[in-house]
């Protein structure tokens, strides 16, 4: 078999005849190379003469390239990223994407999801980056005080007047307040609890009476508790709202609306303006009164609740 060109460029000389196929192929070969060498000469670089011609890629000569594996961590901000990263290193990662104060979501080498859920929250973004929850009150400006870092934001009044509002939450969607109908002293806190003195018509301290403010372990609520000591601690309190009667009243701002409960002991729903009523924002759990000395809960009546607010009175008022 002799191997050739169709253009005929080389020739065997004599010498060659004698021994054909070894010095044919090494002639032919040379004469492959040759050429295409000459053919290399006259295609331009793509890459580099040409960058800015239409449909051409200025990154062409990188398209056999492989990329880089990427750097090993145990988070990735993007399930794509972390799917990758946890292929490449042989390790779970964290997704950041899917992080909620209460989920945290892993990609596995298997290119699995893992979901890990908590009853209560152990991080917030309040700040735009995940943190450790930590419901401690901390001193603002003015006398009033701020939850150090809560799922939503979350600031308390110090000393106010009767009506006015005791706490405020507040979400993406708008802000929710709660009021008090009595006037409250300064209050002493300690930790995640604010205990206010509360005061009677002049102003001046009720023996025995005090609200006491909790914020929730996981910085996710707060709850109000009036406590009296003795009946004469209630009297003076009623007394003291005996125009308004002794009531809480929540209120949502704009951008938010709160949805009525069938029953007193399924509490306020507070659901974006508009939108799923079966999606709370922020929920409003039952109130309800008790006597230390014995005897069950009884639940708080609601006299009014409308798309904006909801006042919520002790039966003892009635």
């Amino acid at each position: 078999m002799f191997v050739g060109t169709d253009a005929g460029a080389v020739e065997p000389t004599a010498e060659a005849t004698d021994k054909p196929w070894a010095e044919s192929a090494a002639t032919v070969g040379e004469s492959l190379t040759d050429a295409a060498d000459q053919a290399l000469e006259v295609v331009p670089d793509v890459a580099e003469d040409n960058r800015d011609a239409p449909g051409v890629d200025a990154d062409a000569e990188e398209w056999d390239e492989s990329p880089e594996p990427p750097e090993c961590a145990n988070e990735a901000a993007t399930a794509a990223d972390a799917f990758w990263m946890a292929a490449s290193c042989g390790r779970d990662v964290l997704i950041l994407d899917e992080l909620s104060p209460w989920d945290t979501v892993y990609a596995t080498p298997q290119g699995r999801l893992v979901r890990e859920t908590t009853v209560v929250a152990e991080r917030t973004n309040i700040d735009g980056e995940w943190s450790p929850v930590d419901p401690r009150l901390e001193v603002e400006s003015g006398g009033a005080f701020r939850v150090a870092s809560p799922v939503v934001e979350m600031e308390l009044a110090g000393s106010m007047e009767p009506g006015g509002v005791l706490a405020s939450l507040t979400t993406d969607d708008g802000e929710v307040g709660l009021s008090v109908s009595v006037g409250l002293g300064d209050p002493s806190v300690e930790e995640n609890r604010a205990t206010y003195p509360v005061l009677d018509e002049g102003g001046a301290r009720i023996a025995g009476a005090q609200l006491v403010v909790r914020v929730a372990p996981d910085a996710t609520g707060l709850t109000p508790v009036l406590v009296l000591d003795s009946a004469e601690a209630a009297e003076a309190v009623l007394a003291a709202t005996e125009s308004s009667g002794l009531s809480f009243e929540i209120s949502a701002g704009q951008g938010l609306e709160l949805v009525e409960p069938k029953t007193d002991e399924s509490g306020v729903r507070i659901v974006p303006e508009g939108g799923d009523t079966e999606v709370p924002v922020l929920q409003v759990l039952p109130a309800y009164q008790w006597d230390s000395a014995g005897g069950d809960p009884v639940f708080v009546r609601r006299i009014r609740n409308d798309a904006t607010s909801a006042v919520l009175e002790s039966r003892a008022n009635r």
